[in-house]
């Protein structure tokens, strides 16, 4: 017997949902015990600071009081699950256990009076068959009266100099009044003694008496320096390796015989190395057996791990209007020839589309994509800081101007000699050929300003100077950044196009307010960033790739990708707007993060943008700046922070949506030329959406 047509798809979600439903029965029968289940664990009585800037700030959350306990903490997965999921079950004898944890937990965070009461096991429900029977724990907590720091006091600086005993006074992560705080007491030892020793004292030592006074609730810290004498590097010995020279890894280290000792140097020295991606074990150990030597030997002893991997997965890009799916496979070898020469391949194959608007109608492209790419980088060439930088690619793609085949290839060469910056000059050739159509989502008119014929040629030189001075590249609390490129395309090199493009970007991260004595603290982070570009030789075009965009989640965030620039419009290739960049952009941002005191893995963002991109230097106004302020979420992970942002766009000018008859109105005020043959008489342009969310990996700068 067969079903009706009509109720096909329903009797197949029917059968599909009982299957599922005897596969969860099935599953849940395999518990191979039955009992209490923790479902949940709260405590009371645990947030009752005296102030209300340390309630707001208290460590004795919930989340810490479940992390400093042994019994699992239960999750609701495993009783919708059954089975599949073990249980937590409730192990009295480890709840005990815990009672006393917790009350040492409290004393280290200055609770010495604290007590634990007792469990108090709570059944939100009684099952009457069921084998898995959550409950509820509830500890409770008598916090008692916290101990704060009364006295401080730091012997044996008096001989290093006031400028330095500031700085040491300046690394401790408490003051008087504060609650105690064992985790604050040794960071702040451990900060000590960092400073020292990044001051060329090799053998300082730092170490303390605390004293507690029960009644009082007071605490007295001392801090002994001991900072010894300065000293300097002495010979480094490299041992371990097999297959490498060691004269290859001697560029990377910053450790030089005779300059002063500073951690620091070792720092740097094994990040380099672990860099290279060809050591599993990187182990720099300073000769710290004569305390009386003025020198301080370095053994850099290393363990070689291989050199090269392939990675395979997919790849997605999701922006209004493009979308892209693909499958990538590379292969990386960081030793080629055991020379540390690099070389890296990537082949990818996958499928694209595009969705176009003109008026009510919406049309989708959908065009295969493809490409290879590689890199071969010939690191200290000629036994000098320089590096030799390849990189080339050919593939099949599609844009929102058309679907294109492309060729580069762009050798460069880096300098290395100063720490933190990076010249580097080099050469790109270019070759694009478009598939299909030869006006397809491409402006003819000159008037634009966009170069349209295909295919063709760029050839250019360009040249780029970075300094990064960042803590840390993925997620910096303080240092700066800045950078500089220049590119000239034309002229003698050949190529169809000739202009001069510059520009540049300055950031600065600093670390204010911390909250419960961070190490981060509140992190205010700013951009401000330009860029020009002029053609010669009685030339006015500029490849649109070439051009200046602005919008994005890395960019003016309260716009989307691309979108905050000069629109045009092609009704020969069914499109309202489309986003063609300019000749002159300007943007900048300023962001403030806070790690959450309770959970420092997660951080707030609240954020300014503003930025504006002009089809010709000649159109700039200031007034026509545009500005976003929005808010977001980081997750810290081990590959970099999940971020989540969502921006308001301020203002509602005209350029973004509404009914125009020309396209002078048309966000191109140095075009006043009539509509194209075939286009509507009034151009209905969509409105930018107000709020715009963003989700990416990393900071947005």
């Amino acid at each position: 017997m067969c079903a009706a047509p009509g109720l096909a798809p329903r009797a197949r979600a029917l059968r599909a949902l009982g299957l599922v439903s005897v596969l969860l029965l099935g599953v849940g029968c395999v518990a191979h015990r039955s009992g209490d289940a923790v479902r949940s664990t709260h405590f009371v009585g645990n947030t009752r600071p005296p102030a209300v800037t340390e309630w707001l700030l208290a460590q004795q959350t919930d989340r810490a009081l479940r992390n400093a306990m042994t019994h699992p903490k239960g999750s609701w997965q495993s009783f919708l699950f059954p089975g599949a999921i073990e249980p937590s079950w409730v192990e009295p004898a480890m709840l005990d256990r815990d009672g006393w944890r917790l009350e040492v937990w409290y004393a280290n965070h200055g609770y010495f009076d604290a007590r634990f009461l007792g469990w108090e096991v709570s059944r939100p429900w009684r099952p009457a068959h069921r084998r898995v029977r959550p409950v509820d724990l509830v500890g409770h907590v008598d916090q008692g009266v916290p101990s704060r720091l009364s006295t401080i006091d730091i012997g044996g600086i008096e001989k290093l100099g006031a400028p330095l005993a500031r700085r040491i006074w300046g690394q401790l992560r408490f003051e008087k009044g504060d609650i105690w705080s064992t985790d604050d007491w040794r960071s702040s030892l451990a900060a000590i003694e960092g400073l020292l020793r990044e001051r060329s004292f090799a053998f300082a030592r730092v170490d303390g008496q605390v004293a507690v006074d029960p009644v009082e609730h007071e605490v007295q810290v001392s801090i002994d320096v001991e900072a010894g004498h300065p000293c300097r590097f002495g010979a480094v010995t490299i041992t371990g390796l097999t297959h490498i020279d060691p004269d290859e890894l001697l560029p990377l280290v910053d450790i030089h015989e005779g300059e002063p000792y500073r951690d620091s140097a070792l720092k740097r020295t094994r990040e380099k190395l672990f860099a290279l991606g060809v050591l599993g074990v990187v182990n720099i150990l300073p000769d710290l057996s004569d305390p009386e030597g003025r020198t301080v030997p370095i053994r850099i002893e290393l363990t070689e791990s291989k050199s090269h991997e392939i990675k395979a997965g997919p790849k997605f890009q999701f922006e209004p209007g493009l979308q892209t799916l693909s499958i990538a496979a590379t292969y990386t070898d960081n030793n080629v020839f055991n020379r540390l020469w690099q070389t890296s391949q990537t082949a990818s194959i996958g499928v694209a589309s595009d969705l176009a608007q003109l008026g009510d109608v919406t049309t989708t492209r959908i065009s295969p994509i493809g490409s290879v790419s590689g890199t071969f980088n010939l690191p200290r060439l000629f036994e000098s800081k320089f590096t030799m930088l390849n990189s080339g690619s050919v593939g099949r793609d599609l844009t929102t101007y058309g679907d294109l085949l492309r060729a580069e290839y762009a050798p460069a060469l880096l300098w290395a000699g100063v720490p933190h910056l990076s010249p580097t000059i080099g050469y790109r050739i270019r070759y694009e050929q478009q598939l299909g159509t030869t006006d397809l989502c491409l402006l003819q008119d000159t008037g634009y300003g966009v170069a349209s014929e295909y295919p063709y040629l760029l050839s250019m030189l360009e040249q780029a100077v970075v300094y990064d001075g960042r803590n840390d590249p993925v997620a910096p609390s303080r240092g700066w950044y800045w950078s500089l490129n220049v590119a000239e395309a034309g002229g003698p090199l050949g190529g169809f196009y000739d202009f001069v493009r510059a520009q540049g970007e300055v950031r600065v991260y600093r670390s204010i307010l911390r909250l419960a004595h961070q190490d981060a603290g509140t992190i205010v982070a700013a951009r401000l960033g330009a860029g020009i570009i002029q053609p010669y030789n009685d030339t006015s075009k500029v490849p649109i790739e070439e051009r200046f965009f602005l919008g994005g989640g890395t960019s003016v965030r309260g716009w989307a990708a691309n979108h905050l620039g000069p629109y045009a419009t092609s009704a020969s290739c069914n499109r309202d707007t489309l986003p063609i960049g300019g000749d002159l952009e300007m943007h900048g941002s300023i962001e403030l993060r806070q790690p959450l005191p309770f959970y420092p893995d997660l951080t707030l963002a609240t954020f300014v943008d503003a930025g504006r991109v002009w089809d010709t230097p000649d159109n700039f106004n200031v007034s026509e700046i545009q500005y976003s302020v929005g808010g977001g979420i980081r997750y810290n992970t081990a590959i970099g922070p999940i971020r989540f942002d969502v921006a308001w766009r301020l203002g509602d000018p005209k350029y973004f949506g509404g009914t125009y008859s020309t396209y002078h109105d048309l966000r191109y005020p140095s075009y006043s030329g009539s509509l194209p043959s075939g286009a509507p008489n009034m151009l209905d342009v969509p409105p930018e959406a107000r709020w715009v969310p963003h989700f990416g990996l990393s900071e947005a700068f």
